[in-house]
């Protein structure tokens, strides 16, 4: 699923985390 990639955090909290979007995403590891 390459399409959550793009939608906020909010969509997708642990869904592009491991995908490597980390640093796009707002989320603390």
């Amino acid at each position: 699923m390459q399409e959550p990639r793009l939608a906020p955090t909010r969509s997708t909290p642990m869904l592009d985390i491991p995908s490597g979007d980390v640093e796009n995403r707002d989320v603390d590891p």
